[in-house]
């Protein structure tokens, strides 16, 4: 596959913490008729990165010279080339298919090294951030991921300051689920489309039409037992989470009980 269509072909990575409705978001995209997403796949990132040495070993073997470094990795202008052509073969089970694709991938949106190497390869990706109260987020998290080892707070935190510096600086779509009423919910999808040069489907329009009934069966945790944020994790929230919370309209304050 030539430059050309590493640029065009404009694929759709949907990130985000857990439990912010990257689900339910690459759910509505996977309607629409044009596109094929992966969900959130747990050896993706290593699959990736190990595909991506093996195209700049190729790329060495071309003997292609011009070279730019990336996640600390020498890699050649070629590689770019053969990673996409890869990629397109893995998504689409060995298959040459241009069709357009995406992805939901927790947390990447918090990975500098990974959105810089994915924007280098594709100009034109389009992201979609998903966010919604990190405070419920983080809650819900250890009440539905029971048996995984907990993220602690802080390092929440951090990667949740990451997420929303990318959608503050970056050319994204924000998803805030939680301020998404029923009113807004035909716009918010039809924006969202646009920004991604999408049309609105018939089978779409039908996802957001059953869109209540989906999330209560989909995106909302079966009952466990809830987790509930200490007071001395509250009191080492960073500044600067708050201050970014600030920004999207949240606040330490239902938590703290004030």
């Amino acid at each position: 596959m030539g430059k050309s269509g590493c640029s065009t072909c404009a694929p759709i990575i949907v990130s985000g913490p857990g439990r912010s409705g990257t689900t339910f978001t690459a759910a509505l995209l996977q309607h629409h008729e044009d596109l094929r997403v992966l969900t959130q796949v747990p050896v993706l990132m290593d699959a990736w990165l190990l595909m991506w040495r093996e195209c700049m070993d190729s790329a060495r073997i071309h003997g292609r010279r011009k070279r730019y470094d990336c996640c600390g990795v020498r890699s050649y202008e070629v590689a770019r080339d053969l990673w996409c052509d890869s990629l397109l073969r893995f998504l689409n089970d060995g298959k040459r298919v241009r069709k357009r694709w995406g992805v939901k991938w927790l947390w990447l949106v918090s990975n500098s090294e990974w959105t810089e190497l994915l924007s280098i390869v594709w100009p034109n990706i389009r992201w979609v951030v998903c966010i919604r109260d990190p405070v419920a987020t983080y809650e819900s998290s250890c009440s539905t991921f029971v048996h995984q080892d907990k993220l602690p707070w802080s390092e929440f935190c951090r990667r949740w300051i990451l997420a929303e510096q990318f959608a503050r600086t970056q050319a994204t779509f924000v998803v805030q689920m939680d301020k998404i009423d029923e009113s807004q919910r035909e716009a918010t999808v039809r924006a969202m489309l646009d920004s991604l040069d999408l049309s609105r489907t018939k089978r779409v329009a039908q996802f957001v039409h059953k869109w209540p009934a989906i999330w209560r069966r989909d995106a909302v945790a079966p009952h466990r037992p809830e987790y509930t944020l200490s007071q001395s994790e509250i009191g080492s929230t960073p500044p600067r989470m708050i201050e970014a919370m600030e920004r999207l309209g949240y606040s330490l304050s239902h938590a703290d009980g004030e």
